[in-house]
């Protein structure tokens, strides 16, 4: 697996197209280094990502640094709703083990998903691993602007504040905003779960 990295961004052209073959993550414009977290359990995070032109993804995966035995996540992605600001109808969904560490990989995918819209790759464990962990840029979704704070906040990705079951498929479709609350650099750690994606060849 060839992660592509900011040494590499002139590779790529957000605003038009992503290069075939290669992989990327939410931050595939490299804003910051890539940190790692341990994740909570039974929580769907979905992280936003926006596509310039139509784009056939066939891989989907994520990093493990710390593992748990006989554990395994469920990664995917989700298309938006029309107001373009949350997720909505589960497009892809697949379960990779996570009992070991290193890249855990679905090469089963195939999906293609369409230009300039915003996407969301979304996350859930049934144990509390850790996994490597990237920026969302503040470009795809803008700031939240928080009560009594000089300097408003990147939304990082969302979450589901109800739980869910990982031997389970992720909803269809995506929880309702009522569930839903936002990881920002003050209020949820950091960053969101890296979620690798590769475009077809």
């Amino acid at each position: 697996m060839r992660v592509t990295t900011e040494d590499n961004v002139g590779t790529i052209n957000v605003f038009t197209h992503l290069k075939r073959g290669r992989y990327f993550t939410q931050n595939f414009a490299r804003i910051g280094a890539m940190g790692e977290r341990a994740m909570t359990v039974d929580r769907i995070y979905a992280m936003p990502f926006y596509l310039g032109s139509r784009t056939l993804i066939d891989r989907l995966a994520i990093n493990v640094t710390i593992e748990v035995e006989f554990s395994s996540a469920r990664i995917g992605i989700y298309a938006s709703l029309l107001d373009k600001t949350l997720p909505g109808a589960l497009l892809v969904d697949k379960e990779v083990a996570t009992d070991t560490p290193g890249i855990k990989e679905d090469t089963t995918v195939s999906v293609s998903l369409s230009g300039n819209r915003i996407y969301w790759l979304a996350f859930l464990c049934e144990d509390v691993i850790t996994v490597k962990t990237t920026r969302t840029p503040p470009w795809i979704l803008g700031v939240h602007l928080v009560e009594n704070s000089v300097t408003p906040e990147i939304i990082q990705y969302l979450y589901a504040t109800q739980l869910w079951i990982p031997d389970e498929p992720l909803p269809n479709p995506f929880p309702t905003l009522a569930n839903l609350s936002f990881g920002s650099p003050s209020t949820d750690g950091d960053e969101g779960p890296a979620i690798w994606f590769r475009t077809a060849p």
